[in-house]
Formats: C-alpha cells, sequence, structure tokens
C-alpha cells in the first residue's frame, strides 16, 4: 500500500524537486514491473520527465531499470524484465 496524503495546513518547508540526490530523506521509491522497454516507450510519449533513460542491468540480461519524474518532482524507479 501507497499513502499519499496532503496536509492542511502545509508543511513549513517546501519538498525539494528532484531524486536522491537533492536533499536527505526519503527521495524515490522502486517499483517492480514487467515488460519495462514498453512502459518507457509510453514514458518517453508522454509529457512525464523521464530522468535516467531505461538502462539495462550489465550483469542481469533481459532486466533493466529507469527513473521518471511525477508532477512534483519525485522520483519513481521502475526495474524489471525488458
Amino acid at each position: 500500500m501507497l499513502k499519499l496524503v496532503t496536509y492542511s495546513p502545509p508543511p513549513p518547508q517546501p519538498a525539494a524537486k528532484g531524486g536522491g540526490r537533492v536533499q536527505a530523506g526519503i527521495r524515490y521509491f522502486t517499483i517492480g514491473v514487467n515488460n519495462l522497454r514498453v512502459l518507457a516507450d509510453g514514458f518517453a510519449e508522454s509529457e512525464y520527465e523521464v530522468v535516467e533513460p531505461l538502462t539495462e542491468f550489465a550483469p542481469v540480461p533481459g532486466m533493466g531499470w529507469m527513473f521518471v519524474a511525477d508532477p512534483d518532482g519525485n522520483w519513481i524507479e521502475l526495474f524489471g524484465t525488458l
């Protein structure tokens, strides 16, 4: 289960956009998927930002990973079979 919330009033510090290199704390989450190439093609044709393109795991042929950004700039890692 993934629970997304909005606080009222909002927290005093706004979230910093970007993934793991931007600031401390939870900066992205990971989702395992099948047919990652199909998802990568879909993201390439969408308005969502691909922040790390589809990359095949060198030691595990047929598996890959990529990062996309949600509308708030949070990173989502997708990994799985190509």
